[in-house]
């Protein structure tokens, strides 16, 4: 429940395909919001929740819509979307 980084010390922070194992993920993205430095950035590449022929079962993933609405309850806005991978969203964001 805490990533033991310390404040305004990264340039980046990625998270690929493990949202769905934070127990209280807008608590956590906060957290790791505070831990950007002023222009740094947080990524999150996650699997559609949909049906693919890879990845978590439909019902462990985390719907982008979803995660964007903890993003803005964490306190973080988008920067920037890629669409580049056919399974997965990639979003990045940074802190208010």
């Amino acid at each position: 429940d805490d990533p033991l980084l310390p404040t305004a010390a990264c340039d980046l922070v990625l998270i690929v395909n493990t949202l769905h194992h934070f127990p209280e993920p807008a608590a956590y993205l906060a957290r790791l919001a505070r831990s950007l430095k002023r222009d740094g950035r947080l990524v999150n590449v996650d699997f559609h929740k949909r049906e693919t022929p890879m990845g978590p079962p439909v019902e462990m993933r985390v719907a982008r819509e979803a995660f964007l609405a903890l993003a803005e309850q964490a306190g973080l806005r988008v920067v920037a979307e890629h669409d580049l991978l056919p399974h997965q969203y990639f979003i990045e964001l940074k802190a208010k």
